[in-house]
Formats: structure tokens, C-alpha cells, sequence
């Protein structure tokens, strides 16, 4: 099944990081190559206390919109619930073989069903322990972070700047010269008049 994780760390450190899990973990085993977008996890565990099964992680990174998108592909399985309803669904096609004379097929019908148990259940365990793993190493989550609304610090310099009484020079505007005093005045005439003594 696949599935989709987000993550702020960078590819180079999302590498980094799985390689330094795997080399401090004695169940865990993978590779994670330096310069490289590709990854793979295995991990096994065991199923009636008998049965070794082992299932693989494969995933890649990619840098989308300023964050890391991780896309891994992994063997879902079956819980236990869901595969005991399966079963019976066999049960009832193993019966119905047998009563139609096909003994030979209602053998081979409940003996493949009770394997699929096997790789089913154990495919359940390991991909759960394997998608936490790589979730908690690079703090990976299921939703998309939103991203930072474009221009947005530009237009808050361009509201500061436009606030009143706010002025680009650091010593504030200058003031305005002073209006010069005219040395004559004039009458309605047009004729200038002697300056007073």
C-alpha cells in the first residue's frame, strides 16, 4: 500500500537521518544512499512464535514548495480481525467443495488459506512498526504543512513604510523652508510705494 508523509527536514538530512537509525538499531535494516532521493526498511518479526516473516519499506523524497514529500510503498497485510472473517469466507468455499465431490480442491483451499495467515499477520505487524520508525525519525506527519502566503513580508515592509509620520530618513524629514519677505509692497495701482521711515 502506499502512503504520503511530510517532513521540514531537507532530503540530504532525511537520508542522514534513516542511515543513522538503521546503524543504531539491531532490528532494523535498510539503505539510504548519500545523494540519493531513494530509500528502503525491512524489519522482521515473528508469527505463532514459529514463523520468521520479514517485510520491506520501499520509498523516495522530493522537495515540494519548500518541504519534503515522502512516498513509500509497503506490504499492508491483514489484522487479525478481518483475516478471521476472511477465513471463514474460505471455510464456506472449502464446504461447499466437499459436497460437490472436489475433496482434492477443498484440501488445497483450507490449507492455502490457513498459510496466508503467515505473510498476512506478519505483513500487518512489521508495517506498522516500520511506518512509525520512519515517521518519529523524520518527524514526518500525514498532513501537508500550508504554506507561507507569497508576499507576505513584502507587503508588511510596504505597511510600515506607509504609516503615517513614518519617513524613510533615519533623522525625519526636513522641515520646509521659511516663505522670503517680499522688500516692497505694491497698491492697488500697480505703483510701488516708498519704503517708511
Amino acid at each position: 500500500m502506499r502512503f504520503i508523509f511530510y517532513t521540514d527536514k531537507t532530503i540530504p538530512q532525511s537520508i542522514a537521518a534513516l542511515n543513522e537509525r538503521v546503524q543504531g538499531s539491531g532490528k532494523l535494516q535498510g539503505r539510504a544512499e548519500k545523494g540519493s532521493s531513494h530509500f528502503s526498511l525491512s524489519t522482521s518479526s515473528k508469527v505463532l512464535n514459529q514463523f520468521t516473516r520479514t517485510t520491506q519499506l520501499h520509498g523516495t523524497l522530493s522537495r515540494e514548495e519548500g518541504i519534503t514529500v515522502i512516498k513509500v510503498y509497503v506490504s499492508e497485510g491483514m489484522e487479525r480481525a478481518r483475516w478471521f472473517l476472511l477465513f471463514l469466507g474460505v471455510l464456506l468455499l472449502t464446504f461447499i467443495f466437499y459436497i460437490t465431490g472436489n475433496a482434492l480442491l477443498a484440501i488445497l483451499t483450507i490449507l492455502v488459506g490457513a498459510w496466508s495467515y503467515i505473510p498476512l499477520i506478519g505483513d500487518a505487524q512489521n508495517s506498522d512498526s516500520l511506518l512509525r520508525t520512519l515517521k518519529s525519525t523524520l518527524g514526518a506527519k500525514e498532513t501537508k504543512p500550508k504554506p507561507a502566503p507569497p508576499g507576505s513580508s513584502a507587503a508588511a515592509r510596504s505597511t510600515a513604510t506607509s504609516r503615517p509620520g513614518a519617513s524613510p530618513s533615519p533623522f525625519g524629514a526636513r522641515p520646509a523652508p521659511p516663505a522670503s519677505r517680499p522688500s516692497s509692497t505694491s497698491n492697488p495701482s500697480g505703483k510701488s510705494n516708498p519704503p517708511r521711515k
